[in-house]
């Protein structure tokens, strides 16, 4: 099991490019983590990639190739939390994405808060940054200089608010119950102004008669398992196979509909456009003070946990990423310039991969069934 645990820890990946700098600091710090990408992607698929997306920060970054999480378990709350501090559980106090609060007797959210709401009552905003108990980059930030402006995005409330931390100006998240970016009172009194009219022009909407199909021509997909494999998943009933419609079948947008937008490159699409709205509206790096932007884009988890890493559906989102963050370099080199910025690229965590396919290729793996009554006499726990 150990041998399997640093497989996936090696698939983790920190690249970090420093573009020459004027003897000042950086006005902007952009801090990309993409839940559940794997080294292994930036090898496989290179050749298909653009020069200016992943290759940019290959060829010209410093590169770490063998930067390791050396914790259990490697879940998306403690591995922002591990990004944003640079501390493991035992110091930043997530251990998981939830767990068993022994002192209130009850399973608890690693960010859930009943102490705050959303900005419009909603529920989906009663979270805080409360349960992680040290500091993060963002707030270090923060205290060395007030005016330093710090911000968390992301589809998942928890990658949002563990990566930026305390003090940030605010952390956003995607709700999925309406299509909107929304925030907590823990970080603001109202919703700027910008949010609101952002949601209200409904760019979550404009996906909802379209499909998902391969950007690529059949034959580059010829190094992945089959379109139809058996056990992969259908979320939301987008199918097992391209192409993947996201309303499946519905009348108008819903809590399904925008589900499924986070299992298609589409998701990390919209937190690009919520990303390059922020920097506009809060004048992010217009200074000499430095700015931190923590941004976490969660599409590639929701598709390696639905169709697997070695499937066609991975493969497209990682070549669709790709080009996403190659029009957001060039638009942050317009905005700002490449020479007063650092861009870090990472990851939270890998993922292993399905275990047919495993089996598939000779290495021994299986199924860990659940124990249910009359289980006992069963041969074994792999099925």
């Amino acid at each position: 099991m150990r041998r399997i645990f640093a497989v996936i820890f090696l698939a983790v990946l920190l690249y970090v490019i420093y573009f020459p700098l004027k003897k000042e600091d950086p006005r902007l710090v952009v801090y990309i983590s993409i839940d559940q990408m794997r080294y292994d992607y930036l090898e496989r698929f290179k050749d298909q990639f653009s020069e200016s997306g992943f290759n940019l920060l290959v060829k010209k970054g410093a590169v770490f190739t063998n930067c390791n999480f050396e914790h259990y378990c490697t879940l998306t709350a403690p591995g922002h939390a591990a990004l944003g501090t640079g501390c493991y559980a035992g110091k930043s106090g997530i251990t998981g994405n939830s767990w068993y609060d022994i002192q209130n007797n009850h399973s608890g959210y690693c960010v859930d808060d009943k102490n705050y709401t959303g900005l419009a009552g909603e529920k989906a905003g009663a979270k805080s940054a409360e349960q992680l108990i040290i500091s993060t980059l963002g707030d270090e930030l923060k205290i060395k200089n007030p005016q330093s402006k710090v911000f968390g995005i992301s589809s998942k409330d928890r990658a949002a608010i563990l990566m930026t931390g305390k003090k940030a100006d605010a952390a956003f998240w995607f709700n999925k119950e309406n299509g909107e970016y929304i925030s907590s009172t823990y970080y603001l009194n109202i919703m700027p102004e910008w949010v609101t009219k952002y949601n209200q022009w409904g760019f979550s909407d404009f996906y909802f008669d379209r499909q998902w199909n391969k950007l690529l021509a059949e034959n580059a997909y010829q190094n992945c398992t089959e379109d139809d494999f058996p056990y992969e998943d259908e979320p939301g009933g987008m199918g097992r196979t391209f192409p993947h419609p996201l309303n499946a079948g519905m009348d108008k947008p819903g809590e399904i509909y925008y589900s499924n937008l986070l299992y298609s490159p589409f998701g990390d699409e919209l937190t690009i456009k919520f990303c390059k709205t922020l920097i506009e509206n809060e004048d992010l790096g217009d200074d000499s003070n430095t700015d931190l932007l923590c941004i976490s884009l969660s599409c590639t988890d929701y598709i390696g946990h639905a169709w697997g890493p070695d499937s066609h559906e991975m493969l497209d989102m990682q070549v669709r990423l790709d080009r996403m963050l190659q029009q957001f370099f060039q638009y942050l080199d317009k905005e700002i310039g490449m020479r007063h910025m650092v861009i870090v690229l990472t990851a939270d965590h890998g993922v292993a991969p399905i275990p047919e396919v495993s089996l598939k290729n000779g290495i021994e793996a299986g199924r860990i069934q659940p124990a249910r009554p009359g289980d006992r006499d069963q041969a074994g726990p792999f099925s």
